[in-house]
């Protein structure tokens, strides 16, 4: 789900960890992204293909997190307060191994700009 944020919508980690619940709209295929110092806020549409991944994680993966009832945050981990940051270099670290060339989840927001 995570991953398709990032390659759908562009997305940069900033942007993830600031993710809540209430801000993905299932029934209108959007989501809300939060602004900061340097981003403004904006509304980007969900492909039809993630709508099941976010759906199943809402409604059942998200539940099994530890902290699930603590957050309203998007991204669940089952650690401490800098388990996202964790969260994202796991990520990173899976997809190194799988292709040489991969460097940091900004190449795939740059690669999707790009197109």
């Amino acid at each position: 789900m995570l991953l398709g944020f990032y390659i759908f919508q562009g997305i940069k980690s900033s942007e993830a960890k600031k993710i809540l619940v209430e801000d993905i709209d299932l029934t209108n295929y959007k989501i809300y992204l939060r602004g900061d110092k340097r981003t403004d806020e904006r509304v980007v549409s969900l492909k039809i293909k993630q709508i099941l991944l976010i759906s199943d994680y809402l409604l059942n993966e998200r539940k099994k997190l530890k902290n699930y009832h603590k957050s309203n945050s998007l991204i669940l981990t089952n650690g401490d307060v800098h388990s996202q940051q964790n969260t994202l270099q796991r990520l990173t670290e899976k997809l190194r191994e799988q292709n040489k060339y991969f460097v940091a989840l900004s190449q795939i927001r740059n690669s999707v700009i790009s197109i």
